[in-house]
């Protein structure tokens, strides 16, 4: 299963259970992912996938280390885009 398919199988998951914060969190995930797969014209590899995942993650933590304690929304995005991380081997 592609990482495309996991987020949109776990954005699903949250829009059932009427978790709004991780149904938009996973919506950005995915359209970085489907925006980097419209650039390339052709589906991503694994590798591309995780790129583009961790590339998101570093951009979340930037803005975390910016943003003022009291904006607990991104630190909870931070948390689950964490969840979708891949492992490195």
């Amino acid at each position: 299963m592609s990482k495309i398919d996991e987020v949109r199988s776990a954005m699903v998951q949250a829009m059932k259970a009427g978790d709004k914060q991780t149904k938009e969190t996973l919506s950005m995930l995915l359209a970085a992912l489907k925006n980097k797969a419209i650039d390339k014209r052709a589906d991503l590899t694994e590798e591309e996938e995780t790129q583009v995942i961790l590339k998101e993650i570093k951009q979340t933590k930037e803005t975390l280390e910016m943003t003022p304690p009291d904006r607990t929304e991104i630190i909870e995005e931070l948390s689950l885009i964490h969840i979708s991380e891949p492992t490195r081997h």
